[in-house]
């Protein structure tokens, strides 16, 4: 026999009060597992009708009273004998406003919603944490340019040069080497009579024979203006040495956007003296007779530098500790516990999925304008973001996912999740069950797609992962979408507007704090934080619980560790013994095999048990 009574407690009154709700001995507690997370939320089912039995007076009391926010916390305790003392079985809460009163039948409804370990993190978990205020230190990170990375200087030439049609401003980066050779410059070209010469310094006369002019020369010549036998055509560079010509002041150089990553590359290197380093990008006549130009100015810009001119240069970010992170957003969204965080998958030596030295338990994150500009002398003061957000890029990134025991997060890979033995259906007397399966066509996708805030390289774009054998009915995708997070750290470098400064740069660095160089699996090239690419992290962390257990991944067939369970086992009761303790977490063993709970259903008056599992 088993013995259930309500017991409520009011903290605004500070006392207990016996309820006896209309039909609570039909309520029943379900199990449900928190939006696929490793944990599982008991939760009251049904309403609680409270009546003119004193019930009705005790809320009415307290609605004229005007306590509609007050917390009433409701107790159900269990016991299985007479002799025995009561226990706490489950524990809710709500206030008035939570429910519904009927002044005509004198009746209050509520359903309660439960009160666990997971109730504050929850309540909380939506609330905004600038991880740049939360006292978490700073760690340097050394960050190798490899010498077959293709730095792109991007422009938008073709605006420029309608602006310079325009006679505005021309705008241009300032990426120079340590002769301070300017990325872009003009060069200017006069006619003027035999004898006279142009005012102003740094004039060459025009050999038609000598291709380049000075050391910033280029191979091109002002094809437009060609002097007669009484004329002479003199030649200049005109860069933020020279001043503008007074007469026609058509365009001024202005050498802003410093970019500090690309300037420390740059520094070491000779690029930009060279003519053949530039080429054209616009020619200006000026026609002062409306028939030919006696003057013109030829624009040009370094072209890409060539690979073999960069070598192994380091620069240094200053980084947060993912895992501190974590701890911090947590115990700043719930402040009630102070949490610490348990991950073999973060923190041990050996990573738990591959079996090898781990390269996620070195993770760090950097606010992106930090990552843009780390020489900055201004960093970010601002970074914002919520603790669903962290989980949730976690799980679409790595597959992991977490779970409360005490103070402790636990957050464990996909593989990690538990499979102790639970309940044996075979033990309890049965209440109603057929013997059987049916299939979930809901958890059949012909495809996963990833996709991160911003990716430029052929591996942290990635490849989905496809099915395409018989199960395969529909053309539905599973989109997994990192949308405050980069880890394309080449392209955080490189691609200038392209690349927000809002959001996070994650990072996976060694032992000595420098970020890991991997071979992409798509590119089969060497990738700066190539191990946090998508096509790295699909073979290393996302071969465990997919749709099927054959697919396509990184573009080449593969069979993968493990499948999701999609059949479903046909729903079984049965009658638990009064104090039978169980977790749904367990797997319960089946005449088909072991099943994961997908949902439970216990009710009170009976303890029968309803169970629906995924085998």
């Amino acid at each position: 026999m088993v013995y259930y009574q309500l017991s409520l407690y009011v903290y605004s009154i500070g006392s207990e009060y016996i309820v006896n709700p209309m039909g609570f001995s039909e309520c029943s507690l379900a199990d449900e597992q928190h939006e696929g997370q490793l944990f599982y939320r008991r939760i009251f089912k049904n309403p609680l009708t409270f009546t003119n039995n004193g019930d009705w007076g005790y809320f009415k009391d307290a609605y004229d009273a005007g306590n509609y926010c007050d917390k009433f916390d409701l107790i159900i305790e269990k016991r299985c004998a007479d002799t025995e003392a009561w226990v706490i079985d489950w524990y809710g809460s709500f206030s008035l406003m939570n429910g519904k009163f009927d002044f005509d039948r004198c009746t209050y409804t509520v359903t309660p919603t439960v009160t666990d370990k997971y109730t504050c993190i929850l309540n909380n978990w939506e609330k905004k944490i600038n991880i740049l205020s939360i006292g978490i230190n700073k760690t340097p990170i050394v960050c190798n340019a490899m010498s077959n990375l293709e730095f792109q200087f991007k422009y938008n030439w073709q605006t420029e040069i309608a602006l310079l049609q325009k006679m505005t401003i021309f705008r241009a980066q300032n990426l120079t080497c340590v002769d301070d050779t300017p990325p872009i410059y003009a060069r200017e070209a006069v006619l003027l009579t035999r004898g006279i010469t142009p005012a102003g310094t740094g004039w060459e006369q025009w050999n038609e024979n000598d291709i380049s002019i000075s050391s910033y020369g280029a191979n091109q010549t002002f094809h437009l203006l060609t002097p007669n036998d009484s004329q002479i055509k003199w030649v200049r560079v005109w860069t933020y040495g020279f001043s503008a010509p007074s007469t026609e002041d058509i365009l001024r150089v202005n050498l802003g956007g410093y970019h500090p990553i690309l300037q420390d590359i740059l520094d070491s290197c000779t690029y930009g003296t060279s003519a053949s380093d530039y080429e054209r990008i616009a020619s200006i006549p000026i026609y002062p007779d409306g028939s030919s130009p006696n003057t013109i100015y030829e624009f040009y810009k370094l072209k890409t530098m060539p690979i073999t001119d960069i070598t192994d240069e380091t620069f240094n970010y200053l980084a947060l500790p993912l895992t501190n992170i974590i701890t911090g957003v947590l115990n700043n969204s719930c402040t009630q516990t102070a949490y610490t965080l348990s991950s073999d998958f973060l923190t041990a030596v050996t990573n738990p999925v591959t079996g090898i030295a781990s390269k996620t338990n070195n993770l760090y994150i950097i606010q992106k304008s930090d990552a843009k500009r780390p020489y900055a002398s201004n960093p970010a003061t601002k970074g914002e973001i919520t603790f669903k957000e962290l989980m949730d890029s976690l799980y679409n990134i790595f597959q992991l996912k977490w779970d409360i025991d005490g103070n402790n997060l636990i957050i464990k890979h996909e593989s990690e999740i538990s499979n102790t033995s639970g309940l044996n259906l075979s033990n309890y007397p049965t209440a109603s069950h057929k013997l059987g399966v049916d299939f979930d066509p809901d958890k059949i996708y012909s495809s996963e797609q990833w996709a991160f805030m911003e990716a430029n390289g052929s591996d942290f774009i990635g490849l989905p992962i496809e099915y395409s054998n018989g199960c395969i009915m529909n053309t539905k995708v599973k989109d997994y979408n990192v949308s405050l997070i980069t880890t394309d750290l080449a392209y955080i470098q490189t691609g200038g507007d392209n690349v927000s400064d809002e959001g996070f740069a994650l990072l996976a660095a060694n032992g000595s704090n420098t970020v890991i160089i991997e071979t992409g699996s798509i590119s089969n090239e060497s990738q700066i934080n190539g191990h946090l690419s998508i096509a790295n992290l699909h073979y290393n962390y996302w071969r465990h619980n997919r749709i099927l257990i054959t697919g396509t991944m990184n573009g080449n067939s593969e069979t993968f560790i493990t499948a999701q369970k999609i059949k479903k086992f046909n729903e079984v009761s049965i009658i638990l013994p009064c104090g039978t303790d169980w977790d749904p977490e367990d797997l319960i063993t089946t005449e088909l095999g072991n099943g994961r709970v997908e949902s439970a259903e216990l009710e009170l008056n009976t303890n029968v048990l309803t169970l629906n599992l995924l085998l």
